[in-house]
């Protein structure tokens, strides 16, 4: 067996997302990542902040809240490291913005309202996306210092979405 690192099957993941192939094979896909990522973690101590993330990103994909758990410790372990060394790099950076969705997440599945406004919803593929309920006590300072949009950019960003969905429906793509 060719052992990959977690930086291509992170490249795999990705690929997965933005292919358009059948969604069981993309979960079969995450299942065999998951439990690759799982031999890497049994020394975390050893992997960089990159890797952390990268391994973070697979369990934050799951329909499991154990895997989803996983991921949100593993985004947290990178930011306390980086507050360790006292000193910040995108990979602890993406793994703020990773902490704030993985919350958001086990709140929404568990009926609550998330609190940083990172995960959305469309009623149909039709429909334009809007934000599962959130929490409106949360500044938008809170949301930065995590990483994640100001709630207008979150609101446009989705409206970009739903217009390059357009696009790609009409056939004009650019």
């Amino acid at each position: 067996m060719v052992f990959k690192s977690l930086k291509t099957l992170f490249a795999e993941d990705q690929k997965d997302r933005i292919s358009g192939i059948d969604y069981k094979i993309i979960i079969k896909n995450d299942r065999r990542r998951k439990e690759l990522a799982n031999i890497f973690l049994k020394n975390k101590e050893k992997l960089t902040p990159e890797e952390i993330y990268y391994a973070a990103i697979f369990f934050h994909h799951s329909t499991n809240n154990n895997d989803v758990r996983k991921a949100r410790g593993l985004a947290l372990l990178n930011i306390k490291r980086g507050e360790l060394l006292k000193k910040e790099n995108k990979w602890v950076e993406k793994s703020k913005w990773l902490f704030a969705a993985t919350t958001d997440r086990l709140l929404i599945r568990e009926r609550k309202l998330q609190k940083y406004g990172t995960q959305f919803h469309q009623k149909s593929i039709d429909s334009p996306r809007e934000l599962f309920d959130y929490d409106k006590s949360t500044t938008d300072k809170e949301r930065v210092a995590l990483f994640v949009p100001t709630l207008k950019q979150t609101l446009r960003n989705l409206k970009k979405m739903d217009e390059e969905q357009q696009k790609i429906k009409n056939g004009k793509r650019k």
